[in-house]
């Protein structure tokens, strides 16, 4: 029994060394595995640099840039308004450039009366105040479109002149009612003044019923404070409204409108 275990224990013994002498020939080898690369941030230049050498050094300095600044705005040339008023400048000189002596008017009606504009620096002024829009005063486009204007002006507005023939009834009465309706009338001197009709024009309505009656007057005048060289004719209606059963009140004057004209030759 005892060189039985005694056999066993040499065994387990030369087991174990023979063991640890193959161990320590067998190399184990573990797989390699790749490093993971992290990707660099990418470079945002938001400035240039300048690279100064000093020896063996290399040092970077940023640079500050200023971007162009954008040109400033054209007042006179991007505004929408000011070019709708040189359009119209220029659609008056037009007329005026075309007028002849047997034609009955000078400019078309429009709201604004810029064949006056042309002429008078005040009236100009006015005009352009009124609108809040005096900052546009001295822009090239503007004035270069006034100056047009007012010199086809200075070739036509002598030869328009009204046909005083048509305007041959003199009423004291009536005339004083039209002068009424002149604005600083003492500043004014007048040059003419007629009616048009002898007898009364019906105006009626839709029903053929008469609302008024009334007459055609003209006051060919000069505004002596203005600074322009040139006269006015105002067309002043006479008029007296239907008052039932076939009567009319009283007679008023009526302002109808008003334009630019040459004055008499020598006045």
């Amino acid at each position: 029994m005892k060189k039985n275990l005694l056999v066993a224990f040499t065994f387990i013994v030369l087991s174990v060394i023979g063991f640890q002498a193959a161990s320590a020939q067998i190399t184990i080898t573990l797989p390699k595995f790749p490093k993971i690369k992290k990707d660099k941030p990418a470079e945002t230049k938001t400035e240039a640099t300048t690279t100064k050498s000093d020896g063996n050094q290399t040092e970077n300095k940023p640079v500050k840039t200023e971007s162009n600044p954008a040109p400033p705005s054209d007042k006179c040339s991007e505004n929408g308004w000011l070019t709708a008023h040189i359009a119209m400048i220029a659609e008056r000189q037009q007329e005026v450039d075309s007028f002849t002596s047997d034609r009955g008017w000078l400019t078309s009606t429009s709201t604004y009366d810029h064949l006056l504009n042309a002429v008078s620096p005040s009236a100009r002024e006015k005009w352009l105040t009124g609108a809040k829009a005096l900052e546009y005063k001295d822009c090239p486009n503007l004035v270069t479109a006034f100056d047009k204007l007012s010199a086809s002006a200075a070739q036509k507005i002598p030869l328009f002149i009204p046909n005083t023939r048509a305007y041959a009834i003199h009423n004291p009465i009536e005339e004083k009612l039209m002068k009424s309706k002149i604005n600083n009338l003492t500043d004014h001197k007048i040059h003419y003044i007629g009616i048009k009709q002898a007898s009364w024009l019906i105006d009626k309505n839709s029903l053929g019923i008469p609302t008024s009656r009334y007459k055609h007057g003209m006051v060919w005048a000069r505004y002596t404070p203005n600074d322009h060289p040139y006269c006015r004719i105002y067309y002043i209606n006479i008029i007296q409204d239907y008052a039932g059963g076939g009567t009319y009140g009283a007679s008023y004057g009526y302002f109808v409108r008003d334009e630019l004209a040459g004055c008499p030759a020598g006045k």
